[in-house]
Protein backbone atom coordinates (compact mmCIF):
# COMPACT_ATOMS: atom_id res chain seq x y z
CA UNK A 1 0.00 0.00 0.00
CA UNK A 2 1.22 3.76 -0.40
CA UNK A 3 0.76 6.90 1.79
CA UNK A 4 0.59 10.09 -0.13
CA UNK A 5 1.53 12.99 1.62
CA UNK A 6 0.30 16.33 0.25
CA UNK A 7 2.86 18.69 1.16
CA UNK A 8 2.65 21.16 -2.11
CA UNK A 9 1.13 24.11 -0.33
CA UNK A 10 3.17 27.23 0.78
CA UNK A 11 1.10 27.98 4.00
CA UNK A 12 1.84 31.45 4.16
CA UNK A 13 -0.74 31.97 7.16
CA UNK A 14 1.87 30.60 9.17
CA UNK A 15 4.30 33.95 8.75
CA UNK A 16 7.40 31.74 7.86
CA UNK A 17 9.19 31.26 5.27
CA UNK A 18 9.61 27.19 6.10
CA UNK A 19 6.64 25.09 4.79
CA UNK A 20 4.13 24.06 7.93
CA UNK A 21 5.04 20.62 7.57
CA UNK A 22 8.54 21.27 8.68
CA UNK A 23 7.78 23.26 11.88
CA UNK A 24 8.64 21.61 14.77
CA UNK A 25 6.76 19.95 17.89
CA UNK A 26 9.24 18.58 20.41
CA UNK A 27 12.18 17.14 18.79
CA UNK A 28 10.67 16.58 15.05
CA UNK A 29 8.74 18.34 12.67
CA UNK A 30 5.19 17.42 11.70
CA UNK A 31 6.46 15.63 8.53
CA UNK A 32 8.79 13.66 10.34
CA UNK A 33 6.79 12.64 12.75
CA UNK A 34 3.77 11.47 10.19
CA UNK A 35 6.55 9.36 8.05
CA UNK A 36 8.24 7.91 10.95
CA UNK A 37 4.46 6.67 12.44
CA UNK A 38 3.67 5.74 8.45
CA UNK A 39 7.11 3.73 8.11
CA UNK A 40 5.47 1.41 11.41
CA UNK A 41 2.83 -0.11 9.35
CA UNK A 42 5.07 -1.20 6.30
CA UNK A 43 3.81 1.68 3.57
CA UNK A 44 5.88 2.85 0.99
CA UNK A 45 5.61 7.13 0.82
CA UNK A 46 5.40 9.39 -1.52
CA UNK A 47 5.40 13.52 -1.21
CA UNK A 48 3.76 15.60 -3.23
CA UNK A 49 6.43 18.59 -3.03
CA UNK A 50 5.71 22.29 -4.54
CA UNK A 51 6.39 25.38 -2.60
CA UNK A 52 10.15 24.81 -1.16
CA UNK A 53 10.40 21.50 -2.35
CA UNK A 54 14.46 21.27 -1.64
CA UNK A 55 13.80 21.44 1.84
CA UNK A 56 11.56 19.34 2.13
CA UNK A 57 13.23 16.40 0.45
CA UNK A 58 16.82 17.71 2.52
CA UNK A 59 14.34 16.94 5.61
CA UNK A 60 13.44 13.26 4.17
CA UNK A 61 16.47 12.13 3.04
CA UNK A 62 15.47 9.48 0.95
CA UNK A 63 12.68 8.23 3.61
CA UNK A 64 9.73 8.52 0.55
CA UNK A 65 9.71 8.97 -3.02
CA UNK A 66 8.43 12.63 -4.69
CA UNK A 67 5.73 14.00 -6.90
CA UNK A 68 6.30 17.44 -8.18
CA UNK A 69 3.05 20.02 -8.07
CA UNK A 70 5.07 22.44 -10.54
CA UNK A 71 1.36 24.31 -10.23
CA UNK A 72 1.43 24.36 -6.36
CA UNK A 73 0.43 28.51 -6.38
CA UNK A 74 -2.59 28.12 -8.40
CA UNK A 75 -3.68 24.57 -7.54
CA UNK A 76 -4.86 23.26 -4.20
CA UNK A 77 -4.52 19.47 -2.60
CA UNK A 78 -6.90 18.16 -5.06
CA UNK A 79 -5.01 18.80 -8.40
CA UNK A 80 -1.81 17.63 -5.95
CA UNK A 81 -3.40 14.17 -5.11
CA UNK A 82 -4.92 13.72 -8.67
CA UNK A 83 -1.38 13.36 -9.72
CA UNK A 84 -0.14 10.92 -7.16
CA UNK A 85 -3.00 8.91 -8.30
CA UNK A 86 -2.40 9.23 -11.79
CA UNK A 87 1.63 8.36 -11.09
CA UNK A 88 0.68 5.38 -9.19
CA UNK A 89 -2.04 3.96 -11.01
CA UNK A 90 -1.47 0.19 -10.16
CA UNK A 91 -1.79 0.73 -6.13
CA UNK A 92 -4.86 -0.36 -5.01
CA UNK A 93 -5.57 1.84 -2.41
CA UNK A 94 -3.69 4.96 -0.92
CA UNK A 95 -3.67 6.61 2.13
CA UNK A 96 -4.07 9.70 2.16
CA UNK A 97 -3.11 12.44 4.55
CA UNK A 98 -2.56 16.32 4.49
CA UNK A 99 1.27 17.19 5.61
CA UNK A 100 0.23 19.79 8.09
CA UNK A 101 -1.95 17.45 10.18
CA UNK A 102 -0.44 16.29 13.58
CA UNK A 103 -1.99 12.99 14.25
CA UNK A 104 -1.42 9.83 16.31
CA UNK A 105 -0.76 6.65 15.55
CA UNK A 106 -3.92 5.12 16.60
CA UNK A 107 -5.65 7.62 13.68
CA UNK A 108 -3.46 5.83 10.98
CA UNK A 109 -4.21 2.48 12.01
CA UNK A 110 -8.07 3.04 12.42
CA UNK A 111 -8.13 4.52 9.07
CA UNK A 112 -5.31 2.06 7.91
CA UNK A 113 -7.53 -1.28 8.73
CA UNK A 114 -10.62 0.73 7.15
CA UNK A 115 -10.76 0.31 3.11
CA UNK A 116 -12.70 3.80 2.16
CA UNK A 117 -12.81 5.67 5.11
CA UNK A 118 -12.58 9.23 6.38
CA UNK A 119 -10.95 9.82 10.08
CA UNK A 120 -13.46 12.46 12.33
CA UNK A 121 -12.22 13.29 15.47
CA UNK A 122 -13.35 15.26 18.76
CA UNK A 123 -13.11 18.85 17.50
CA UNK A 124 -10.00 21.16 19.59
CA UNK A 125 -11.45 24.00 20.51
CA UNK A 126 -13.60 24.66 17.67
CA UNK A 127 -10.89 24.83 15.26
CA UNK A 128 -9.97 22.94 11.87
CA UNK A 129 -11.61 21.64 9.01
CA UNK A 130 -14.92 20.18 9.30
CA UNK A 131 -16.12 17.84 6.97
CA UNK A 132 -20.18 17.64 6.37
CA UNK A 133 -21.88 14.28 6.10
CA UNK A 134 -25.13 12.19 6.04
CA UNK A 135 -25.40 8.76 6.95
CA UNK A 136 -22.39 8.67 7.40
CA UNK A 137 -20.89 9.44 3.80
CA UNK A 138 -18.87 12.13 3.45
CA UNK A 139 -20.35 14.65 1.18
CA UNK A 140 -17.99 17.90 1.72
CA UNK A 141 -15.69 19.69 3.47
CA UNK A 142 -15.19 23.16 4.20
CA UNK A 143 -12.03 24.86 6.47
CA UNK A 144 -15.13 27.68 7.97
CA UNK A 145 -16.68 27.02 10.94
CA UNK A 146 -19.49 24.09 10.50
CA UNK A 147 -23.07 25.41 11.56
CA UNK A 148 -23.56 22.06 13.26
CA UNK A 149 -21.74 22.33 17.04
CA UNK A 150 -22.10 18.32 17.32
CA UNK A 151 -20.50 17.40 14.29
CA UNK A 152 -16.79 15.96 14.06
CA UNK A 153 -13.40 17.03 12.29
CA UNK A 154 -11.59 15.88 9.74
CA UNK A 155 -8.93 13.98 11.03
CA UNK A 156 -6.83 14.41 8.15
CA UNK A 157 -6.33 11.57 6.88
CA UNK A 158 -8.19 9.13 4.77
CA UNK A 159 -7.87 5.74 2.98
CA UNK A 160 -8.93 5.75 -0.43
CA UNK A 161 -9.23 2.43 -2.73
CA UNK A 162 -8.88 2.95 -6.57
CA UNK A 163 -12.52 3.25 -7.22
CA UNK A 164 -12.84 6.16 -4.16
CA UNK A 165 -9.88 7.61 -5.87
CA UNK A 166 -11.87 8.01 -9.31
CA UNK A 167 -14.94 9.62 -7.46
CA UNK A 168 -13.09 11.98 -5.74
CA UNK A 169 -14.76 15.39 -6.77
CA UNK A 170 -14.09 19.63 -5.70
CA UNK A 171 -17.10 20.67 -3.53
CA UNK A 172 -18.47 24.02 -5.52
CA UNK A 173 -17.83 27.18 -3.42
CA UNK A 174 -14.25 26.34 -1.94
CA UNK A 175 -12.29 25.57 -5.13
CA UNK A 176 -9.72 28.09 -3.99
CA UNK A 177 -9.03 26.01 -0.52
CA UNK A 178 -6.26 23.53 -0.26
CA UNK A 179 -7.66 21.95 2.49
CA UNK A 180 -11.43 21.36 0.33
CA UNK A 181 -12.62 18.42 -1.25
CA UNK A 182 -14.78 15.83 -0.76
CA UNK A 183 -15.03 12.14 -0.52
CA UNK A 184 -18.01 10.96 -2.41
CA UNK A 185 -19.22 7.19 -0.54
CA UNK A 186 -16.27 6.74 1.56
CA UNK A 187 -17.57 6.14 5.90
CA UNK A 188 -16.36 8.65 8.22
CA UNK A 189 -15.57 7.03 11.07
CA UNK A 190 -14.85 7.89 14.68
CA UNK A 191 -11.04 7.97 15.68
CA UNK A 192 -9.36 8.10 19.39
CA UNK A 193 -6.44 9.86 19.31
CA UNK A 194 -5.39 13.73 18.39
CA UNK A 195 -5.45 14.90 14.66
CA UNK A 196 -4.54 18.61 14.22
CA UNK A 197 -4.72 20.70 11.08
CA UNK A 198 -1.74 23.33 11.98
CA UNK A 199 -3.01 26.01 9.95
CA UNK A 200 -1.80 28.66 12.10
CA UNK A 201 0.31 30.00 14.60
CA UNK A 202 -2.43 29.67 17.04
CA UNK A 203 -2.75 26.18 15.74
CA UNK A 204 1.33 25.84 15.55
CA UNK A 205 0.80 26.76 19.85
CA UNK A 206 -2.19 24.70 21.08
CA UNK A 207 -0.32 21.48 19.35
CA UNK A 208 3.08 22.37 21.13
CA UNK A 209 1.01 22.38 24.21
CA UNK A 210 -1.09 19.59 23.81
CA UNK A 211 2.22 17.28 22.70
CA UNK A 212 3.95 16.89 25.82
CA UNK A 213 3.24 13.34 26.40
CA UNK A 214 5.03 12.74 23.30
CA UNK A 215 8.28 13.12 24.99
CA UNK A 216 7.97 9.71 26.59
CA UNK A 217 8.78 8.69 23.36
CA UNK A 218 12.44 9.81 23.66
CA UNK A 219 15.01 7.56 24.83
CA UNK A 220 16.18 9.21 27.71
CA UNK A 221 13.01 8.83 29.11
CA UNK A 222 13.37 4.94 29.16
CA UNK A 223 16.61 5.93 31.08
CA UNK A 224 15.16 7.99 33.28
CA UNK A 225 12.21 5.76 34.58
CA UNK A 226 15.20 2.76 34.59
CA UNK A 227 17.23 4.59 36.93
CA UNK A 228 14.32 5.53 39.19
CA UNK A 229 12.93 2.57 39.14
CA UNK A 230 16.25 0.60 40.33
CA UNK A 231 16.72 3.01 43.27
CA UNK A 232 13.17 2.81 44.73
CA UNK A 233 13.28 -1.41 43.79
CA UNK A 234 16.05 -2.01 46.87
CA UNK A 235 13.85 -0.89 49.34
CA UNK A 236 10.18 -1.53 47.63
CA UNK A 237 8.32 -2.15 51.30
CA UNK A 238 9.67 1.15 52.40
CA UNK A 239 9.57 3.41 48.83
CA UNK A 240 7.51 4.97 46.87
CA UNK A 241 5.94 4.37 44.75
CA UNK A 242 6.22 0.20 45.06
CA UNK A 243 5.10 0.64 49.08
CA UNK A 244 1.27 0.92 48.23
CA UNK A 245 1.49 -1.36 45.52
CA UNK A 246 3.30 -4.05 47.37
CA UNK A 247 0.65 -3.91 50.39
CA UNK A 248 -2.19 -4.20 47.52
CA UNK A 249 -0.74 -7.34 46.11
CA UNK A 250 -0.08 -8.80 49.31
CA UNK A 251 -4.29 -8.16 50.36
CA UNK A 252 -5.27 -9.55 47.64
CA UNK A 253 -4.16 -12.77 48.42
CA UNK A 254 -3.46 -15.94 46.13
CA UNK A 255 -3.72 -14.93 42.60
CA UNK A 256 -1.59 -17.28 41.02
CA UNK A 257 -2.56 -17.89 37.18
CA UNK A 258 -4.61 -14.75 36.29
CA UNK A 259 -4.00 -12.35 33.79
CA UNK A 260 -2.52 -9.61 34.81
CA UNK A 261 -2.36 -6.64 32.52
CA UNK A 262 0.12 -3.09 33.53
CA UNK A 263 -0.73 -0.79 31.65
CA UNK A 264 1.60 2.36 31.35
CA UNK A 265 4.19 -0.54 32.36
CA UNK A 266 7.61 1.97 30.75
CA UNK A 267 10.47 -0.37 31.58
CA UNK A 268 8.35 -3.19 33.58
CA UNK A 269 9.33 -3.08 37.22
CA UNK A 270 6.07 -3.51 38.44
CA UNK A 271 6.29 -7.37 36.78
CA UNK A 272 9.34 -7.80 38.71
CA UNK A 273 7.90 -7.03 41.83
CA UNK A 274 5.07 -9.38 41.48
CA UNK A 275 7.92 -11.60 41.09
CA UNK A 276 9.78 -11.11 44.03
CA UNK A 277 6.69 -11.09 45.84
CA UNK A 278 5.58 -14.33 44.57
CA UNK A 279 2.84 -13.79 42.39
CA UNK A 280 2.96 -16.51 39.90
CA UNK A 281 0.29 -14.01 37.46
CA UNK A 282 0.39 -13.81 33.69
CA UNK A 283 1.72 -10.82 33.13
CA UNK A 284 1.22 -8.66 30.54
CA UNK A 285 2.82 -4.86 30.15
CA UNK A 286 0.99 -2.62 27.70
CA UNK A 287 3.19 0.76 27.06
CA UNK A 288 2.62 3.17 24.24
CA UNK A 289 6.57 4.48 24.02
CA UNK A 290 9.07 1.95 21.73
CA UNK A 291 11.73 2.69 23.80
CA UNK A 292 10.29 1.60 27.37
CA UNK A 293 8.75 -1.41 25.72
CA UNK A 294 12.31 -2.51 23.97
CA UNK A 295 14.14 -1.31 27.26
CA UNK A 296 11.75 -4.28 29.24
CA UNK A 297 12.00 -6.74 26.94
CA UNK A 298 15.77 -6.64 27.45
CA UNK A 299 15.63 -6.03 31.01
CA UNK A 300 12.90 -9.03 31.25
CA UNK A 301 13.21 -11.32 28.09
CA UNK A 302 10.71 -13.65 29.32
CA UNK A 303 8.20 -11.74 29.82
CA UNK A 304 5.24 -10.11 27.33
CA UNK A 305 5.22 -6.53 26.58
CA UNK A 306 3.29 -4.87 24.02
CA UNK A 307 3.91 -1.88 22.00
CA UNK A 308 0.38 -0.30 21.84
CA UNK A 309 -2.10 2.33 23.10
CA UNK A 310 -4.24 2.55 25.97
CA UNK A 311 -7.31 4.09 24.74
CA UNK A 312 -7.32 1.47 21.66
CA UNK A 313 -6.38 -1.61 23.33
CA UNK A 314 -8.71 -4.89 24.10
CA UNK A 315 -9.08 -5.44 28.03
CA UNK A 316 -11.38 -8.26 27.62
CA UNK A 317 -10.39 -11.75 29.39
CA UNK A 318 -8.03 -9.74 32.39
CA UNK A 319 -8.25 -10.50 35.69
CA UNK A 320 -5.95 -7.82 37.14
CA UNK A 321 -5.40 -4.25 35.77
CA UNK A 322 -3.05 -1.76 36.64
CA UNK A 323 -2.97 1.57 35.87
CA UNK A 324 0.02 3.09 37.44
CA UNK A 325 0.10 6.85 36.76
CA UNK A 326 -1.11 6.50 33.20
CA UNK A 327 -4.51 8.50 33.29
CA UNK A 328 -2.49 11.37 34.62
CA UNK A 329 0.16 11.46 32.03
CA UNK A 330 -2.60 11.70 28.80
CA UNK A 331 -3.47 14.74 26.85
CA UNK A 332 -7.30 13.86 27.80
CA UNK A 333 -7.67 12.08 30.46
CA UNK A 334 -11.38 11.58 30.19
CA UNK A 335 -10.31 8.78 26.89
CA UNK A 336 -8.05 7.01 29.40
CA UNK A 337 -10.97 6.38 32.16
CA UNK A 338 -13.48 5.23 29.49
CA UNK A 339 -11.66 2.50 28.42
CA UNK A 340 -10.66 1.45 31.75
CA UNK A 341 -14.01 1.60 32.53
CA UNK A 342 -14.34 -1.56 30.18
CA UNK A 343 -12.26 -3.50 32.67
CA UNK A 344 -13.80 -6.81 33.43
CA UNK A 345 -12.70 -7.65 36.61
CA UNK A 346 -10.01 -5.70 39.11
CA UNK A 347 -8.93 -2.26 38.62
CA UNK A 348 -5.86 -1.14 40.17
CA UNK A 349 -5.70 2.94 40.28
CA UNK A 350 -2.21 3.73 41.24
CA UNK A 351 -0.18 7.02 41.62
CA UNK A 352 -3.24 9.80 41.38
CA UNK A 353 -3.44 13.13 42.63
CA UNK A 354 -6.32 14.31 44.01
CA UNK A 355 -7.12 17.78 44.96
CA UNK A 356 -9.81 19.78 46.08
CA UNK A 357 -11.63 21.61 43.20
CA UNK A 358 -12.16 20.68 39.52
CA UNK A 359 -9.77 18.59 37.70
CA UNK A 360 -7.18 20.10 36.14
CA UNK A 361 -4.16 19.23 34.02
CA UNK A 362 -0.54 20.91 34.70
CA UNK A 363 2.72 20.61 33.09
CA UNK A 364 5.65 18.78 34.97
CA UNK A 365 8.64 17.35 34.95
CA UNK A 366 8.84 13.74 33.48
CA UNK A 367 12.30 12.41 36.20
CA UNK A 368 13.74 15.87 35.40
CA UNK A 369 14.18 15.90 32.17
CA UNK A 370 11.13 16.88 29.78
CA UNK A 371 8.34 18.05 30.48
CA UNK A 372 5.41 15.69 30.65
CA UNK A 373 1.39 16.26 31.54
CA UNK A 374 0.48 15.26 35.10
CA UNK A 375 -3.23 15.87 36.11
CA UNK A 376 -4.96 17.15 39.57
CA UNK A 377 -7.99 15.01 39.48
CA UNK A 378 -11.08 15.85 41.48
CA UNK A 379 -11.90 12.58 43.40
CA UNK A 380 -15.94 12.36 42.28
CA UNK A 381 -15.48 13.35 38.64
CA UNK A 382 -12.57 10.89 38.69
CA UNK A 383 -14.53 8.33 40.08
CA UNK A 384 -17.86 9.11 38.66
CA UNK A 385 -15.94 8.46 34.95
CA UNK A 386 -15.66 4.80 36.19
CA UNK A 387 -18.95 4.55 36.69
CA UNK A 388 -18.59 0.49 36.20
CA UNK A 389 -16.56 -0.03 39.00
CA UNK A 390 -16.91 0.37 42.79
CA UNK A 391 -14.11 1.15 45.20
CA UNK A 392 -13.11 -1.96 47.64
CA UNK A 393 -10.10 0.03 49.01
CA UNK A 394 -8.29 3.58 48.99
CA UNK A 395 -5.01 4.68 50.29
CA UNK A 396 -3.06 7.57 50.58
CA UNK A 397 0.47 7.87 50.51
CA UNK A 398 2.24 11.17 50.80
CA UNK A 399 0.70 13.24 47.71
CA UNK A 400 -0.90 10.04 45.67
CA UNK A 401 -4.41 7.88 46.03
CA UNK A 402 -4.03 4.36 44.74
CA UNK A 403 -7.75 2.99 44.67
CA UNK A 404 -8.33 -0.91 44.17
CA UNK A 405 -12.07 -1.15 42.41
CA UNK A 406 -14.21 -4.09 41.54
CA UNK A 407 -16.20 -4.69 38.71
CA UNK A 408 -20.08 -3.90 39.94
Amino acid sequence: MRAVILAAGAGERMGSRLPKSLLKVGKESILERQIRLLERHDVDISIVVGYRAPAIMQTVLGRASYVFNTQYLETGSLYSLSLAAKLFPSEESMIVTYADMFVDDIVIRCVLDRPDSVSMVKPYDGRGTRLYFEDDVVVGASAATDPDPDSLSFGGIAHLSRAALGRIVSIPGFEGLSATFGFSGCRAIVTRGQAINVNTPEDLEYTRENALHLNWHLPVMAEGMENVSRAAFKDYRGHNPFRPFVDIIERLGDISGQKFLDVGCGVGYYGELLSVLGSKVRYTGLDFAEPMISRARELWPTRTFILGDMTDFDYSGYDIVLASGIINELPDWTAGADVLNTVEGTLILHRIYIRDGPTRRLAAGGYGIFQTYTHLFNEEELLGRLSNFRVVRRITWEDHTTYVLQRI
